[in-house]
Formats: C-alpha cells, structure tokens, sequence
C-alpha cells in the first residue's frame, strides 16, 4: 500500500495516494465505496473541496509523500 493521506464527510470520502492516484466516493449513495468519483465531470466542485481540506489537515505527509495542491 503507497503512503495516502484521506478524508471524509457526512456525505464524500476523499483519499490522495503518493503515486498520484486518487478515490472519491459519495457515501449517501455508494455506502461500501465501490464508484470512485474522482475522474467524473459532475464531482469536480467536491474533488476541490476534499483536496483543499487534505492539503489542510495533512499538511506533514507521510514520509515518500508530498501533496501537490
């Protein structure tokens, strides 16, 4: 497993991995997280938010890791 850094909502789940990778799931509708939403059209305003909020809250990265935005 490649060093990540994560967080979640009530509603999303957002996780960054060092390789550049990214997952995103709506929670409300996908509870077992099976439909990342990172790459769709619609989820690019929640993609933003949950970036902004691991570049906050994960701002020491685990080692081999550094978060580009």
């Amino acid at each position: 497993m490649p060093p990540y850094c994560g967080v979640h909502s009530n509603r999303d789940a957002y996780v960054y991995f060092s390789t550049g990778e990214e997952e995103l799931y709506e929670l409300q509708r996908d509870r077992f997280e099976l439909r990342n939403r990172a790459g769709a059209t619609g989820y690019r305003t929640v993609l933003r938010r949950m970036r902004l909020r691991v570049a906050q809250l994960c701002d020491t990265a685990p080692p081999r890791m550094s978060i580009p935005f």
